[in-house]
């Protein structure tokens, strides 16, 4: 590799760093003020009553217009900044039938071979990987505040940790709904743990 070659490989490695942790993330702007606070800690939501694919797919898929428009076309809102983020939902999309054009918070490289539904059904919640979403307004600042960086590395350290687990499901705290901050204490002793895998092609078909 010549010198001018190293320098800007370097150079370019830096500047992904760079934007990659500063305000690039927080850019995102979505086409409704969405707030998981309202919907999963004040209304105990369900991740996956908006999210209806994480138990069964891959991809947890982003919430249809539909599921939107089932609640919001009797729930106007109780304030005014509601009202008018939810008549956005109603007189935008769901009268002319087009989708929310919801912009990812989490998005991984196409390299990688992520599956909602095995972690799902082994019994992890969806804040082990998204973080607390209820804790903040916009879920992208547990990103940047590397709560949830989702990188190789973290992915790994889970793998790597033998997680307790009760008849093959992850034990832990009994949440009131997946997602929910309710929770009650397990009733039972762990009987076994459980580790990820480590083979490369798991992730990386």
């Amino acid at each position: 590799m010549t010198m001018k070659r190293f320098i800007f490989l370097a150079f370019f490695l830096s500047a992904c760093q760079i934007i990659g942790t500063s305000g690039f993330a927080q850019e995102i702007i979505q086409p409704i003020n969405f707030l998981h606070q309202t919907h999963v800690a004040l209304n105990d939501l369900s991740c996956e009553f908006c999210h209806i694919y994480a138990r069964r797919s891959k991809i947890s898929g982003v919430p249809p217009v539909r599921i939107c428009a089932g609640c919001h076309i009797h729930l106007k809102g109780t304030v005014s900044a509601q009202s008018n983020e939810i008549r956005k939902i109603t007189e935008k999309y769901w009268n002319k039938q087009r989708p929310i054009p919801w912009k990812k918070y989490h998005d991984l490289p196409d390299f990688i071979d992520f599956s909602h539904q095995a972690h799902v059904l082994v019994g992890f919640d969806c804040t082990d990987c998204h973080g607390d979403v209820i804790k903040t307004k916009f879920p992208i600042l547990q990103i940047l505040n590397k709560e949830t960086p989702q990188t190789m590395g973290w992915c790994l350290s889970c793998h790597n940790t033998a997680h307790p687990t009760l008849a093959g499901k992850i034990w832990g705290p009994i949440r009131q709904t997946r997602g929910s901050s309710q929770s009650t204490p397990p009733t039972s002793k762990p009987d076994s743990t459980l580790k990820g895998s480590r083979d490369c092609l798991t992730c990386h078909k």
